[in-house]
């Protein structure tokens, strides 16, 4: 399949959604480029410390396919805000019970009328799963690219004790700092204590349990069955195929799509954070599996 050259004259407008007394989050909303009356809306959700406008060369791309597309700010980060700092009290179950949602509502709002599908990336899909199990949840699918469980079980050997040396350490100087400085240590940027250690139990128990957290998440995922695109990246050390699967082995749904991107499908090296920038074909795989979905019945049952 052929990918799509980059529209740089897509322009995106920001829109600012309070959530809480203090916190604004920032996304990003792109047109469609190409008329599709059958494109849904893609909710865009960041890595750990990304900001949004590192996926302006996928969301460009996206739009030539015919989708409009939200890229979403994770709180304090990029134009979110206030930034990260010691006086940041949230962690992962406010990402998923207040921000998604709202972000989600914004999406609607700017296209009323389309279905949306949530893409997430990294831990933007540990969120996008988690969120999927609320009650509230809004989303007629999923699409999970270079996203896995962090837990240390899934890699071999080695790597298992140093993915699990590895965040249980990032928790402790979170502890101690009062956030996360992965801008100093050159992983994540900055990031609030409270994610870090949600994210360093993911990591050591394999299940999703923020602290706070007003439901079981692992028996409310187990009930969820939307549409799964899920695409794993050649140079992706982190998330593995194994890792995809053992994160959405925890949703109840029957109708996954598994596809592997490659440096030969991109034409160039990839690796976990490089393919957002590259013009390669995953807006025409998204847009294949997207049809075939909705063709089958897809959305929520």
């Amino acid at each position: 399949m052929t990918g799509f050259e980059l529209a740089d004259d897509v322009e995106a407008r920001l829109l600012v959604v309070p959530v809480g007394q203090r916190d604004q989050l920032c996304l990003r909303v792109f047109p469609q480029a190409v008329e599709d009356d059958r494109a849904p809306v893609v909710l865009v959700v960041p890595a750990m410390g990304i900001v949004a406008t590192y996926y302006d060369p996928l969301a460009r791309g996206l739009t030539l396919a015919g989708f409009p597309v939200v890229v979403c700010d994770l709180r304090g980060h990029g134009g979110s805000t206030p930034p990260v700092s010691r006086a940041s009290r949230f962690g992962q179950q406010e990402l998923v019970a207040v921000d998604l949602p709202a972000a989600v509502a914004a999406a609607r709002r700017e296209f009323p009328g389309r279905p949306l599908v949530l893409l997430g990336h990294s831990i933007g899909g540990q969120l996008g799963v988690a969120y999927l199990g609320r009650p509230e949840a809004d989303v007629d699918g999923l699409a999970l690219i270079a996203s896995g469980t962090p837990h240390h079980r899934v890699y071999p050997g080695p790597r298992g004790l140093r993915v699990l040396l590895g965040t249980q350490t990032a928790a402790l100087l979170g502890r101690a700092w009062g956030y996360f400085p992965g801008d100093r240590v050159g992983f994540g940027g900055r990031e609030a204590a409270g994610v870090i250690t949600d994210w360093a139990r993911f990591a050591r128990t394999g299940r999703f349990r923020p602290d706070g957290a007003d439901l079981d998440y692992e028996r409310a995922m187990s009930t969820v069955d939307v549409p799964v695109l899920v695409v794993s990246v050649e140079g992706d050390l982190m998330h593995t195929p194994a890792a995809m699967a053992e994160l959405t082995g925890k949703l109840g749904s029957t109708r996954v799509t598994r596809l592997r991107y490659t440096a030969a499908d991109a034409g160039r090296k990839l690796d976990r954070y490089r393919w957002v920038r590259v013009p390669g074909p995953l807006p025409t795989w998204i847009k294949d599996w997207w049809r075939d979905a909705a063709d089958h019945g897809g959305g929520r049952p």
